[in-house]
């Protein structure tokens, strides 16, 4: 058995669920990237697909949003991790300061409808069991 195998299968579900979500809204507003509204800025990864909401930023936040949960006294850790992931973007050039903005809130709306959900609470007390067992030595 691998460590944290609840863990690993139920953030696989999130992420699938996540990546829906998030794509929805790129196709949906399909917002240019920086480097196209301002061609002397210097983009430093070529992206095909469009800037809002940034996908790094949206993961890492609900990433660090289901962590805290998990392990509350590493909150500041978990999402000074998250920003400093989706300011990375912004340095790139390949986001704007609102994508991330905008990222991180709707990361935070993903998981509080998550955190509402009788089928994802039910998992999601078993990664807690997991957590609480693994951080005893077990």
């Amino acid at each position: 058995m691998q460590p944290l195998a609840e863990t690993a299968d139920v953030m696989a579900k999130v992420w699938q669920d996540a990546s829906f979500f998030m794509w929805s809204f790129k196709y949906k507003f399909l917002r240019i990237r920086p480097d196209v509204v301002d061609p002397g800025l210097k983009n430093l990864e070529n992206t095909d697909w469009a800037a809002y909401p940034s996908g790094h930023a949206f993961n890492s936040h609900v990433n660090a949003y289901l962590y805290q949960e998990l392990a509350p006294e590493f909150t500041d850790v978990f999402v000074k991790d998250a920003y400093d992931m989706a300011h990375s973007r912004e340095i790139l050039g390949v986001h704007y300061p609102s994508d991330s903005e905008s990222s991180r809130a709707l990361a935070r709306k993903f998981v509080n409808k998550l955190l509402e959900n009788e089928t994802f609470n039910k998992d999601f007390g078993k990664v807690k069991k997991e957590w609480s067992l693994k951080a005893k030595g077990f």
